[in-house]
Protein backbone atom coordinates (compact mmCIF):
# COMPACT_ATOMS: atom_id res chain seq x y z
CA UNK A 1 0.00 0.00 0.00
CA UNK A 2 1.25 3.32 -1.11
CA UNK A 3 1.38 6.03 2.01
CA UNK A 4 -0.08 9.04 1.53
CA UNK A 5 2.77 12.13 1.26
CA UNK A 6 0.03 14.83 2.35
CA UNK A 7 0.29 14.66 5.97
CA UNK A 8 4.07 15.81 5.80
CA UNK A 9 3.66 18.67 3.53
CA UNK A 10 1.25 20.42 6.07
CA UNK A 11 4.18 20.73 9.19
CA UNK A 12 6.99 21.09 6.56
CA UNK A 13 5.16 24.41 5.11
CA UNK A 14 4.40 25.63 8.72
CA UNK A 15 8.11 25.14 9.34
CA UNK A 16 9.22 27.34 6.41
CA UNK A 17 6.29 29.49 7.32
CA UNK A 18 8.15 30.60 10.74
CA UNK A 19 11.49 30.35 9.53
CA UNK A 20 10.51 33.27 7.26
CA UNK A 21 9.20 35.62 9.93
CA UNK A 22 12.55 34.97 11.93
CA UNK A 23 13.21 38.14 13.12
CA UNK A 24 16.93 39.24 12.96
CA UNK A 25 18.71 41.32 14.95
CA UNK A 26 22.19 43.52 13.68
CA UNK A 27 25.09 43.27 16.01
CA UNK A 28 27.66 46.07 16.11
CA UNK A 29 31.24 45.09 16.79
CA UNK A 30 32.83 48.19 18.49
CA UNK A 31 36.56 48.96 16.95
CA UNK A 32 35.69 46.71 13.77
CA UNK A 33 37.83 48.95 11.34
CA UNK A 34 38.49 47.19 8.29
CA UNK A 35 42.15 46.52 7.73
CA UNK A 36 43.86 48.98 4.93
CA UNK A 37 43.68 47.56 1.71
CA UNK A 38 46.88 46.07 0.58
CA UNK A 39 45.78 46.09 -3.13
CA UNK A 40 46.20 50.24 -3.35
CA UNK A 41 48.89 50.39 -5.88
CA UNK A 42 51.80 52.96 -5.88
CA UNK A 43 50.03 55.26 -9.35
CA UNK A 44 46.66 55.48 -7.15
CA UNK A 45 48.84 56.76 -4.30
CA UNK A 46 50.63 59.07 -5.97
CA UNK A 47 47.56 60.00 -8.40
CA UNK A 48 45.85 60.41 -5.20
CA UNK A 49 48.61 62.84 -3.72
CA UNK A 50 48.80 65.01 -6.99
CA UNK A 51 45.03 65.31 -7.72
CA UNK A 52 44.13 66.72 -4.16
CA UNK A 53 47.08 69.44 -4.44
CA UNK A 54 45.00 69.96 -8.08
CA UNK A 55 41.42 69.92 -6.77
CA UNK A 56 42.06 71.56 -3.52
CA UNK A 57 44.91 74.20 -4.46
CA UNK A 58 44.38 74.58 -8.09
CA UNK A 59 48.10 73.34 -8.68
CA UNK A 60 50.39 70.74 -8.76
CA UNK A 61 52.39 69.54 -5.14
CA UNK A 62 56.04 70.35 -5.47
CA UNK A 63 58.83 67.82 -5.34
CA UNK A 64 58.69 68.27 -1.33
CA UNK A 65 55.34 68.75 -0.60
CA UNK A 66 55.05 65.09 -2.87
CA UNK A 67 57.50 63.26 -1.12
CA UNK A 68 55.89 64.40 2.23
CA UNK A 69 52.71 63.49 1.37
CA UNK A 70 53.48 60.00 -0.17
CA UNK A 71 55.24 59.79 2.87
CA UNK A 72 51.64 59.98 5.22
CA UNK A 73 49.84 57.95 2.81
CA UNK A 74 52.42 54.90 2.99
CA UNK A 75 52.36 54.98 6.94
CA UNK A 76 49.08 52.62 6.65
CA UNK A 77 49.20 51.44 3.21
CA UNK A 78 46.88 54.59 2.24
CA UNK A 79 44.44 54.02 5.51
CA UNK A 80 41.06 56.13 5.65
CA UNK A 81 43.66 57.57 8.83
CA UNK A 82 46.24 58.55 6.73
CA UNK A 83 44.36 60.26 3.64
CA UNK A 84 42.73 62.24 6.65
CA UNK A 85 45.92 63.31 7.84
CA UNK A 86 46.96 64.09 4.31
CA UNK A 87 44.12 66.30 3.58
CA UNK A 88 44.38 67.78 6.68
CA UNK A 89 48.00 69.17 6.34
CA UNK A 90 46.57 70.94 2.64
CA UNK A 91 43.73 72.60 4.57
CA UNK A 92 45.93 74.10 7.36
CA UNK A 93 47.58 76.14 4.29
CA UNK A 94 46.67 80.13 4.34
CA UNK A 95 47.42 78.89 0.48
CA UNK A 96 43.90 77.19 0.82
CA UNK A 97 41.80 79.58 1.71
CA UNK A 98 42.95 82.09 -0.54
CA UNK A 99 41.97 79.25 -3.20
CA UNK A 100 38.17 79.37 -1.26
CA UNK A 101 38.00 82.73 -1.76
CA UNK A 102 39.23 83.33 -5.41
CA UNK A 103 36.60 80.44 -5.93
CA UNK A 104 33.48 82.14 -4.13
CA UNK A 105 34.79 85.47 -6.61
CA UNK A 106 34.75 83.14 -9.51
CA UNK A 107 31.69 82.22 -9.27
CA UNK A 108 29.56 85.28 -7.50
CA UNK A 109 30.97 88.74 -8.89
CA UNK A 110 33.16 87.73 -12.09
CA UNK A 111 36.18 86.93 -11.01
CA UNK A 112 36.60 90.50 -9.52
CA UNK A 113 39.34 91.84 -7.37
CA UNK A 114 39.49 93.17 -4.10
CA UNK A 115 40.45 96.48 -5.82
CA UNK A 116 37.31 97.16 -7.27
CA UNK A 117 35.55 96.93 -4.58
CA UNK A 118 38.02 99.70 -3.04
CA UNK A 119 37.44 101.99 -6.03
CA UNK A 120 33.73 101.95 -5.44
CA UNK A 121 34.24 102.28 -1.55
CA UNK A 122 36.26 105.17 -2.63
CA UNK A 123 33.28 106.64 -4.90
CA UNK A 124 30.84 106.70 -2.40
CA UNK A 125 33.11 108.05 0.23
CA UNK A 126 34.04 111.15 -2.37
CA UNK A 127 29.62 111.00 -3.07
CA UNK A 128 29.19 111.45 1.15
CA UNK A 129 31.59 114.22 1.12
CA UNK A 130 29.51 116.70 -0.99
CA UNK A 131 26.16 115.92 -0.56
CA UNK A 132 23.64 117.11 2.49
CA UNK A 133 20.62 114.89 1.88
CA UNK A 134 20.30 113.29 4.70
CA UNK A 135 18.71 110.24 3.46
CA UNK A 136 21.29 110.09 0.28
CA UNK A 137 24.07 109.96 3.55
CA UNK A 138 22.60 107.24 5.28
CA UNK A 139 22.20 105.25 1.79
CA UNK A 140 25.78 106.01 1.44
CA UNK A 141 26.92 104.52 4.37
CA UNK A 142 24.80 101.47 3.96
CA UNK A 143 26.25 100.84 0.88
CA UNK A 144 29.83 101.49 2.46
CA UNK A 145 29.47 99.33 4.98
CA UNK A 146 28.64 96.12 2.60
CA UNK A 147 31.25 96.85 0.27
CA UNK A 148 33.78 97.24 3.64
CA UNK A 149 32.41 93.79 4.54
CA UNK A 150 33.64 92.44 1.00
CA UNK A 151 37.28 93.79 1.42
CA UNK A 152 38.51 92.54 4.31
CA UNK A 153 37.09 88.97 3.79
CA UNK A 154 40.81 87.96 2.98
CA UNK A 155 41.83 89.03 6.20
CA UNK A 156 39.17 88.14 8.00
CA UNK A 157 38.43 84.56 6.47
CA UNK A 158 42.25 83.80 6.55
CA UNK A 159 42.11 84.40 10.15
CA UNK A 160 39.35 81.97 10.56
CA UNK A 161 37.28 84.58 11.78
CA UNK A 162 34.40 83.92 9.31
CA UNK A 163 33.76 80.69 7.18
CA UNK A 164 32.77 80.38 3.95
CA UNK A 165 29.25 80.42 4.57
CA UNK A 166 29.95 84.54 5.61
CA UNK A 167 32.35 84.57 2.60
CA UNK A 168 29.41 83.68 0.55
CA UNK A 169 26.77 86.12 1.71
CA UNK A 170 28.88 89.41 1.83
CA UNK A 171 29.70 88.57 -1.78
CA UNK A 172 26.30 88.46 -2.09
CA UNK A 173 24.99 91.50 -0.28
CA UNK A 174 26.92 94.11 -1.71
CA UNK A 175 26.32 97.21 -4.65
CA UNK A 176 28.30 95.34 -7.41
CA UNK A 177 26.33 92.05 -7.07
CA UNK A 178 23.34 94.21 -7.49
CA UNK A 179 24.87 95.79 -10.21
CA UNK A 180 25.69 92.35 -11.91
CA UNK A 181 22.19 90.77 -11.55
CA UNK A 182 20.46 94.32 -11.44
CA UNK A 183 16.32 94.03 -10.31
CA UNK A 184 15.03 91.92 -7.69
CA UNK A 185 13.80 89.08 -9.65
CA UNK A 186 17.75 88.10 -11.00
CA UNK A 187 18.96 88.67 -7.56
CA UNK A 188 16.64 86.07 -6.55
CA UNK A 189 17.23 83.56 -9.18
CA UNK A 190 21.29 84.19 -8.96
CA UNK A 191 21.39 83.66 -5.57
CA UNK A 192 19.29 80.50 -5.87
CA UNK A 193 21.46 79.22 -8.91
CA UNK A 194 24.87 79.88 -7.52
CA UNK A 195 24.15 78.67 -3.89
CA UNK A 196 21.94 75.34 -4.04
CA UNK A 197 22.62 74.55 -8.13
CA UNK A 198 18.77 74.97 -9.20
CA UNK A 199 16.15 77.77 -9.80
CA UNK A 200 13.69 78.83 -7.61
CA UNK A 201 9.91 77.55 -7.34
CA UNK A 202 7.12 80.07 -8.11
CA UNK A 203 6.26 80.10 -4.52
CA UNK A 204 9.97 80.71 -3.58
CA UNK A 205 10.40 83.42 -5.79
CA UNK A 206 7.53 85.20 -4.88
CA UNK A 207 8.32 84.97 -1.02
CA UNK A 208 12.05 85.96 -1.56
CA UNK A 209 11.18 88.75 -3.93
CA UNK A 210 8.74 90.13 -1.36
CA UNK A 211 11.69 89.75 1.44
CA UNK A 212 14.00 91.37 -1.06
CA UNK A 213 11.57 94.98 -1.95
CA UNK A 214 11.07 95.40 1.97
CA UNK A 215 14.96 94.83 2.78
Amino acid sequence: MVRSAKPYIYPVFILLLLAGCTEYNTIVVPNNTPPPDLTVSNVLKDNYVTKTYINVLGRKPTDLEFQLGLAIINQNNASVEDRLEFLETIFVLPEYKNREYELARDQLVNSLDTLVFIQNYNILDFQLQITTDPLLIDLINTEKARLMQVIVIPQVFGAGQIDIVEVHKRLVDNIIYDQINMGTENFVVSVFQNQVLRTPTSDESAEFNELANAS
